[in-house]
């Protein structure tokens, strides 16, 4: 009886020790699964197509990407309403965003400043056209 619980307990600990392996290749795999999601992704393509939307009158502060949910959070500050509104709309328009948001505005000393947050779909294509000024 003694024997056969020490074969159970060696048994046991020899499982234990490939379970606790297949872990840990488990999570190695997934950080390496994130490592080449983030190598594909094209920092270029993605602030060019910013950029195509940015129209005269605009200026940015801050941009913010967030890859899990692909949302984008830019803040800035417009010369006028109209300038702000070019910017919605350049996002509206614009194929790599959707559900373009204005979620701040606050006037200091004739500037607007501004928060505006989307999600950014990024085109497998060769590039973004350039927007006509």
């Amino acid at each position: 009886m003694q024997e056969q619980l020490k074969e159970a307990e060696q048994s046991d600990l020899q499982i234990n020790s490939l379970l606790a392996e297949r872990e840990q290749l488990g999570k190695d795999l997934s950080a390496m699964s994130g490592l080449m999601d983030a190598r594909r992704f094209s920092w270029t393509r993605f602030l060019t197509s910013i950029e195509a939307v940015v129209p005269v009158g605009v200026a940015l502060k801050k941009v913010e990407y967030n890859p899990g949910d692909r949302t984008l959070s830019i803040d800035g500050m417009a010369q006028s309403p109209e300038a702000l509104r070019n910017l919605i709309v350049g996002f509206e328009k614009s194929p790599s965003f959707t559900a373009p948001f204005l979620k701040h505005q606050s006037l200091e000393k004739g500037i607007i400043s501004f928060n505006v947050v989307a999600v950014y779909h990024e085109a497998k294509s060769t590039g973004v056209v350039p927007d006509k000024r």
